[in-house]
């Protein structure tokens, strides 16, 4: 009986470390989504105009404010949806003229975001604007 007990401490042992390298993955896991989560609240976007285009050609633009203000977004230079507030380089939904938008900045001069009608979020248009000056 006493050479069965060997094998047994031994599988007991190995049980126990990988629950601990599981428990130190998992740890540095949660450290890395929360400094991954934070980086984008780095970003201090940069004030002035924005030009670029959406996924169908059409131009868009808009102008941010260091006031936290996104506003004029136009799309082909005419058809205004308006402007959202925005905050962590970033503004969730927001609706004007039957329209919605939303975007964040990729980095201090870039923005990737959507828009689309306000009654069907499901065919949501894509777009990418880049600073072009100050105001």
């Amino acid at each position: 009986m006493r050479g069965s007990s060997a094998p047994l401490q031994k599988e007991g042992s190995l049980i126990k470390r990988a629950f601990a390298v599981l428990a130190a993955a998992l740890v540095l896991g949660v450290a890395g989504g929360a400094t991954a989560s934070t980086a984008s609240a780095t970003i201090i976007p940069r004030e002035g105009h924005y030009s670029g285009h959406d996924h169908n050609h059409n131009h868009i633009g808009l102008n941010y404010t260091v006031h936290g203000q996104m506003n004029h977004f136009t799309i082909d230079y005419s058809f205004v949806i308006g402007g959202a507030h925005v905050s962590n380089a970033m503004w969730h939904p927001t609706c004007h003229n039957g329209y919605c938008t939303s975007g964040a900045w990729v980095n201090k001069t870039t923005i990737q975001g959507h828009y689309w009608h306000g009654g069907n979020p499901h065919h949501k248009v894509p777009f990418i604007v880049h600073w072009i000056h100050s105001r």
